[in-house]
């Protein structure tokens, strides 16, 4: 990452400065005024440059950032198929950075929810009923 910061400042002065004289003899004055303005400007430029260097070495799992001082949510995206709710392995317990852990909702199971148990495996319709597989239910 770089950064760079530039920031200029402009100062202007203006500085005018009246004379006024006044001859008199004895017949007639006379009177002379001068007007002088003086202008100066000065400008002042400051560059800062800003160098991060990130750490090309890998971070051991469930870590990462420069300093791999950051936990890695696990939960992002959602592992659990959209079927259950994901627990980042800091969170759990026992607590590991390198990995989730997914409870299902009722109907599936798997490490990601992904599957929907099949409730009439079990044969569980007596005489002769047809069981049709339903979510959590049959």
């Amino acid at each position: 990452t770089t950064t760079t910061t530039t920031t200029t400042t402009t100062t202007t002065t203006t500085t005018t400065t009246t004379t006024t004289t006044t001859t008199s003899t004895s017949s007639s004055t006379s009177t002379t005024t001068t007007a002088t303005t003086t202008t100066s400007t000065s400008a002042t430029t400051v560059t800062t440059t800003t160098s991060t260097t990130t750490s090309s070495l890998p971070c051991l799992g469930g870590w990462s950032g420069p300093a791999c001082d950051v936990a890695v949510d696990n939960c992002n995206p959602d592992p659990c198929s959209g079927h259950g709710t994901c627990v980042n392995g800091k969170d759990a317990s026992p607590p590991a950075f390198d990995h989730f852990v997914c409870t299902c909702d009722d109907g599936f199971a798997s490490s990601t929810c992904s599957v929907n148990i099949d409730e009439c495996l079990s044969q569980p319709c007596l005489n002769g009923g047809q069981c049709i597989d339903g979510v959590a239910g049959f």
